[in-house]
């Protein structure tokens, strides 16, 4: 199923959730805005967070379209919710943002029939990366379980292959050049955070020092040179590799950096 991201935009409902990937930002503001657009024509009530503080263009758009943003924020209609540096930075754990957001939107939903409209946009990351696949998954089920309509946006400039796999895991729906589409590689939340859970409970067979080894393994660093960055021999590093594939069952290379990225060890 393809169709054009704009004419969904309208119809979008409750428990929708869609990715948008762009590949500039007068694509990501020209979407962004035409989604809350369609929210608040519907009566719905929205919510935008990002990195960044409202911008001029954005509040444009929606001037444009006879929306009147302070008098929406004014009735509680509208909710920014900026989430700068110093405040991303204690936001490491991959529930933050579920346990940030979740008593907004039962605030906003109570006395109202109608879904609550969710706009995710970061300009620059503030997640921890090797959390995303648990985060959006988090974000996912916790779509499903109120009454909203949300939309995240991921610029395809700055995303890892890896984040863009994730994406398309976490997403039934996924929007790129305008063209909203339905993902083949969708998995149910539920179905990631069981197998992340039993994942990282294999983490904890290791000991400190396989961890601290298979972060030098995870950046690209050779046997050789983690032996010289913790001060071992390279016999020693060989021993902890061959204990850390043997414990966690893993085989090949590529599929122990995936696991560990996976798990947060970077």
């Amino acid at each position: 199923m393809k169709e054009s991201i704009f004419l969904r935009l309208g119809s979008l409902k409750e428990h929708d959730r869609l990715c948008h990937i762009y590949s500039n930002n007068t694509e990501r503001i020209d979407i962004g805005t035409k989604f809350i657009i369609h929210g608040v024509r519907n009566r719905e009530k929205c919510i935008y967070i990002s990195d960044r503080i409202v911008s001029d263009e954005f509040i444009h758009r929606l001037s444009a379209a006879e929306i009147d943003l302070n008098k929406a924020r004014k009735q509680g209609n509208f909710k920014d919710l900026t989430i700068f540096k110093k405040q991303a930075d204690n936001m490491k754990d991959a529930h933050s943002l579920i346990d940030m957001l979740k008593p907004i939107l039962e605030e906003m939903s109570k006395n109202s029939n109608k879904s609550i409209r969710v706009l995710k946009n970061k300009e620059s990351p503030f997640y921890n990366q090797e959390n995303l696949l648990k985060r959006e998954a988090l974000l996912d089920k916790l779509s499903s379980e109120m009454p909203v309509v949300f939309m995240c946006q991921y610029d395809i400039r700055k995303i890892a292959n890896q984040d863009l796999m994730n994406l398309f895991t976490t997403h039934r729906l996924v929007a790129y050049e305008n063209t909203l589409f339905e993902s083949p590689f969708y998995t149910s939340p539920d179905e990631i955070l069981a197998k992340l859970d039993q994942a990282s409970s294999k983490i904890e067979v290791l000991t400190d020092k396989e961890k601290e080894i298979l972060r030098y393994i995870v950046n690209g660093y050779s046997n050789n040179n983690i032996a010289e960055e913790i001060s071992i021999s390279i016999r020693t590093v060989e021993t902890h590799r061959a204990n850390i594939m043997r414990k966690l069952e893993i085989n090949k290379l590529v599929d122990l950096v995936k696991f560990a990225i996976q798990n947060g060890i970077s």
